[in-house]
């Protein structure tokens, strides 16, 4: 049995954060947290330990999360053709499958030797 991916998801609205949390959920795909204001999502940054952020539409949460914890994967969905310095940045315009493919990429365990490795 495969361990559970702690998911957190930042958005301005709620509706959309429920219905990716819902579709993520079903698929007993991970454990998925949603944060709709700053306070709660920064809280969730600092307390739990995270294998993929997902942003919709704030790029500017990007500086923050690499802060917080280095390690995270980052997926940006946006409108625009805006550069980001997030792992993944994706239209919110994409299907589900294309954003759930992405998200298995992600959240797939890098394999060979760990950076800065024993000599």
């Amino acid at each position: 049995m495969r361990p559970r991916k702690q998911i957190l998801l930042i958005g301005k609205s709620e509706r959309d954060l429920m219905a990716f949390s819902y579709a993520l959920n079903t698929k007993a795909w991970g454990q998925c947290v949603y944060a709709i204001d700053a306070p709660s999502a920064c809280q969730v940054l600092r307390s739990s330990k995270l294998d993929v952020v997902v942003v919709y539409g704030d790029e500017s949460w990007v500086p923050v999360i690499r802060k917080a914890q280095p390690d995270c994967r980052i997926m940006v969905l946006e409108h625009g053709t805006v550069s980001t310095h997030a792992d993944v940045r994706l239209s919110v315009e994409a299907s589900p499958g294309e954003i759930i493919a992405m998200l298995r990429i992600l959240c797939a365990r890098k394999r060979g030797p760990k950076p800065g490795g024993a000599k």
